[in-house]
């Protein structure tokens, strides 16, 4: 005979251990027990004998669901008689055979107080008057860490036992629908961009060339106009136009020798630079190689990064297919569970249903 284990791995295709646990499983048993006798004696009260438990006490016996007989032994174990149920503000004065309340062991009664049920005239502590109690019984047992392992529950027919596990199959699958996560997704570490010399050609020891130009004296025009117009005195005149052609003359080689300072300036400055410029391709072929460093850096984290992509994505395509599976899977235990309650329905309560 299959185990509650074997069973409920059987319909829902899981490995109990981590979801649900063993502890979890043992507790989906003794919910569904206790929903499986309450539905069953709920559509049909005939079947309430085979869910019961007789116990006989001296004293009192612990309620554990509905009751359906309480009996007092009359000074013997063959003779029992009906208690019926009473008022437990009651309880004394059916202790007092002065009282309209009073019970005797011919017509005993019974009350119900903190989870007990207790019997008028008390069940004696010797003697064969002891209470006799059948009612529901769940075997909460099977809370147990190894009941799971078991085939078969106390007090239950066989016939039902399937039931139960059906109910902690459907809460098991339940368990593992909750406990479904998507999977992680993890990027690689993105490279970090180099830091690049900077290639500004620095002009800090480059001195630029400079074109002064030579400062001439002034060629008084206006004296060599008095004389031609004014004065009408050749020599003098010619006097003072010969000034002006020597200013003239020494400005001109004034000019030409800032051009040649200017052209040996710039000569040098031209070399500066071109020594600066190399200097700075230098840089930028150290920069070249970083930047094509990163560039590779690059390509291979999109490569991984298009790998984890891919892996998520299977991943996350094998859990909704497990979801998906698991779902429809409970659907159909928890439907095939509801039809078996149907089915109990007796004929008449099913004619009374359709009207």
């Amino acid at each position: 005979m299959a185990t509650f284990q074997e069973h409920i791995e059987g319909l829902t295709g899981l490995s109990i251990g981590t979801s649900p646990t063993t502890t979890e499983l043992s507790g989906f048993l003794v919910d569904g027990l206790r929903e499986v006798v309450n539905r069953i004696i709920f559509l049909n009260p005939r079947e309430i004998p085979k869910f019961t438990k007789t116990t006989n006490a001296v004293d009192s016996v612990v309620k554990t669901g509905q009751v359906l007989t309480v009996m007092r032994e009359h000074d013997s174990t063959s003779i029992l008689r009906k208690c019926t149920q009473i008022d437990s503000n009651d309880r004394y004065n059916a202790t007092d055979s002065d009282s309209l309340h009073y019970r005797s062991k011919y017509n005993p009664g019974f009350y119900e107080l903190n989870g007990l049920l207790i019997c008028v005239p008390e069940a004696a502590g010797s003697g064969d008057n002891d209470i006799v109690v059948t009612q529901v019984y769940y075997d909460t047992g099977l809370i147990n860490s190894d009941e799971y392992n078991v085939g078969a529950i106390d007090y239950f027919p066989d016939d039902y036992e399937y039931l139960v596990a059906t109910y902690a199959a459907i809460k098991s699958l339940q368990n593992a629908l909750s406990a479904k996560t998507l999977p992680s997704f993890t990027l690689p570490t993105a490279p970090v961009s180099p830091a690049l010399v900077s290639t500004t050609i620095s002009e800090s020891s480059i001195t630029s060339p400079e074109f002064i130009v030579p400062i001439m004296g002034s060629l008084d025009y206006a004296d060599a106009n008095t004389w031609i117009n004014t004065e009408e005195d050749s020599e003098m005149l010619e006097a003072r136009i010969k000034e002006i052609d020597m200013k003239i003359s020494d400005h001109q080689a004034r000019l030409q020798e800032s051009v040649a300072q200017f052209n040996k300036e710039n000569a040098i400055f031209q070399k500066n630079i071109q020594i600066a410029m190399g200097n700075a391709q230098f840089e930028i072929e150290d920069d070249n190689q970083k930047i094509s460093k990163f560039a590779g850096e690059v390509q291979n984290y999109g490569s991984q990064v298009h790998k984890e992509v891919q892996r998520y994505q299977s991943e996350l395509q094998q859990v909704a297919a497990d979801y998906g599976w698991m779902e429809k899977r409970m659907m159909k235990i928890q439907q095939d569970y509801d039809t078996a309650f149907q089915l109990m329905v007796p004929p008449r309560q099913q004619q009374q249903g359709e009207q």
